[in-house]
């Protein structure tokens, strides 16, 4: 047999255990016939799971509490506080952050969980406010647990036996701890969408038409957690229109204005089409309608909609990226002449409402690095000579898994470039 129908043999082996292999998409040898084995396959492909040694997962053995809230974590991608040793500290220290769990809630975390500690710690992660009780009954669950319980299986996510009970002591298995997550999962989703339908405050653009100006005669609607543009105005064509969501999501802006919504300031959503650069959304916030209505904000956010913007072509700086996707500027971020004359040049509330915001978009601990950076960059800018030329602050910066390009002088206030992730 010559060496070019040995290579030709192989190659068709090795395509057949491959096609084999993502035709049974298995990801264990021991839930073939199992129940739970699409959700097991799920949650081992989402990375929430791993294989052991032997490829084997032991569905139907019992769960330790630990272990539960590691699933839950890993899927639904909280940030891991990573304080004491690595099993089990840092899930549940994550855990008492993200308010899962009380702290010292059990004595013995590696103890199996049972149906009703799953289920409480499943309500605080879902969020039960405004969610229906089911009218069914269960003779065996106490007051004190029974609206939890009835909620979530009005969900959907846990179900009672068929003899009217609900055994809270019985212990959850592997299987059903995934599938109890994976639905807890899905039902998160479809109640945060509803919530942010609307933004809990009334000061901004969104979800209204406000008459004057022209910037407040587009009208901007949160619908199934998608961002609609209708404009009569300062666009006129624009009817129904929703952001290109190639290179920005949707979730992302909406998840970016629920952090920063409140009734001590003012937000107002922008939508510039532009036939010769990039479109653009942006996301501008100010002390009050009139000073954002002029330009005058503290900061905003600019998503680039239809392609990436080239700082390096437009700089000329070789260092900068040519792949930015956002744009955060800081512009008037004191409150009061004497705010703007001390050492960061920004108030303390101005600066709270920007963690809220840099933290929806890049996580907590990116978030607090940058800010301590940017007050930094803020003192500076304030002692720099009122030059063009020479008082210009020109940087890239690595914070965590993001690279931003930061462009600064006294006049041209605080640009950061946020590059893509590749």
């Amino acid at each position: 047999m010559n060496k070019l129908l040995i290579s030709l043999l192989v190659i068709a082996i090795v395509i057949e255990v491959i096609n084999f292999t993502f035709a049974n998409d298995n990801y264990f040898c021991d839930i073939d016939n199992h129940w739970a084995k699409d959700t097991i396959n799920k949650m081992a492909r989402d990375g929430a799971i791993a294989p052991s040694e032997n490829n084997l997962f032991n569905p139907d053995s019992t769960i330790s509490i630990c272990e539960f809230l590691k699933i839950l974590i890993i899927n639904g991608e909280f940030e891991l506080v990573t304080d004491g040793k690595q099993w089990p500290d840092w899930y549940i220290n994550t855990a008492v952050k993200n308010k899962l769990i009380e702290e010292n809630q059990f004595e013995n975390y590696m103890s199996n969980i049972t149906r009703i500690d799953a289920c409480k710690i499943l309500a605080r992660y879902i969020g039960l406010d405004g969610v229906l009780k089911s009218k069914n009954t269960f003779k065996d669950i106490n007051q004190k647990d029974k609206d939890i319980v009835l909620k979530l299986v009005n969900l959907g996510i846990i179900n009672g036996y068929n003899d009217g009970t609900f055994k809270g002591d019985n212990y959850v298995t592997r299987a059903q701890a995934c599938k109890l997550i994976d639905a807890s999962y899905n039902a998160k989703v479809v109640l945060s969408t509803k919530k942010k339908d609307k933004l809990n405050c009334t000061n901004s653009n969104i979800g209204k038409t406000v008459s004057g100006d022209l910037i407040t005669q587009t009208r901007y609607e949160i619908k199934n957690n998608r961002l609609f543009v209708s404009d009569s105005g300062r666009y006129a064509k624009l009817s129904n229109a929703t952001l290109n969501q190639e290179y920005v999501k949707d979730s992302m802006v909406i998840k970016l204005l629920n952090s920063i919504a409140d009734n001590n300031s003012y937000i107002a959503v922008l939508y510039i089409p532009d036939k010769y650069t990039i479109n653009s959304l942006n996301v501008c916030v100010g002390s009050k309608q009139s000073n954002v209505n002029n330009g005058i904000y503290s900061f905003q956010v600019r998503f680039y909609e239809n392609s990436y913007y080239n700082l390096a072509e437009s700089t000329g700086i070789d260092s900068f990226g040519n792949s930015i996707y956002l744009r955060i500027e800081l512009d008037k971020m004191w409150d009061k002449i004497s705010e703007f004359d001390n050492n960061y040049r920004a108030s303390n509330k101005n600066l709270i409402q920007l963690d809220k915001a840099l933290t929806s978009l890049f996580g907590e601990s990116t978030s607090k690095e940058l800010i301590k950076y940017l007050k930094e960059k803020l003192s500076e800018v304030k002692e720099m000579p009122n030059n063009e030329f020479e008082a210009k602050i020109i940087e890239t910066k690595r914070i965590g898994k993001y690279t931003f390009d930061i462009f600064c002088s006294r006049d041209e206030k605080i640009q950061v470039y946020v590059r893509n992730i590749k």
